[in-house]
């Protein structure tokens, strides 16, 4: 496929990487730009204008049950870990209301007093819960750019990801956001708790992070990339 495709458009940098690596043509076109069309920052901060922070402190795993990438049982792990130092962090699990294998983790760990299983929010309310948050955890082996990471990142929640080379083109460690091993809880566990006491860490990376998607995902200017993206597609096409 990637011997015969015209063209790459790809929301990594490492898939266009690999890409070339498997066959594709390097002076063919190739675009590396967000898979969402873009994040509407005006909009995002005029939803979460006026949320703040709650107290005591509220942590989000925005992600889902996703087979094979997403590491929840790394994310379940670490929660009694955190509770051990600060009994009052409250987690939130958009997506996961009903979901067998969430149930189990929280009935296993005895971790119900802590975590609550939402369903599916809007996009709206998901932005609003990412503006009550200290951190957004989203751990996985293997990733694109999430939406929920940009999204978290725009309203100035501090990102703990797994850290995978997709990731690591978004987010430096401990500069704006945290970056732990997918496979340990224990990791996991001390980063979430840094990331709830370091204030200065969460602002410096709150106002580092919204200048990153303004001027690498902002919806106006993805639009113009796509837009030129396609318009050297359609020429290379036609000479």
């Amino acid at each position: 496929a990637l011997q015969r495709a015209d063209a790459l458009m790809s929301d990594t940098l490492r898939d266009i990487r690999l890409a070339r690596e498997w066959g594709f043509d390097p002076s063919k076109p190739a675009a590396n730009v967000v898979g969402n069309g873009g994040i509407d920052l005006e909009e995002i901060l005029n939803v979460t204008q006026g949320v703040a922070l709650l107290d005591p402190p509220q942590v989000i795993n925005p992600r889902g049950f996703r087979s094979g990438s997403v590491r929840n049982d790394t994310f379940f792990q670490a929660i009694p870990l955190v509770l051990q130092k600060r009994p009052d962090v409250r987690f939130i699990c958009p997506w996961m209301a009903g979901q067998r294998e969430a149930l189990q983790w929280v009935d296993k760990l005895d971790i119900e007093n802590n975590v609550t299983l939402l369903p599916m929010l809007s996009q709206q309310e998901l932005w609003r819960e990412f503006a009550r948050s200290m951190v957004s955890v989203s751990v996985s082996v293997h990733d694109g750019t999430p939406n929920s990471l940009l999204e978290a990142m725009a309203v100035g929640c501090l990102p703990v990801c797994g850290n995978i080379e997709s990731i690591r083109e978004w987010i430096t460690h401990e500069e704006n956001g945290l970056l732990v091993d997918p496979d340990d809880p224990i990791a996991l566990a001390n980063a979430v708790l840094s990331g709830i006491e370091d204030e200065g860490l969460r602002r410096y990376a709150a106002a580092r992070n919204r200048e990153v998607i303004r001027s690498r995902a902002e919806v106006s200017s993805v639009r113009a990339q796509v837009a030129g993206f396609y318009s050297n597609v359609i020429g290379s096409r036609q000479v």
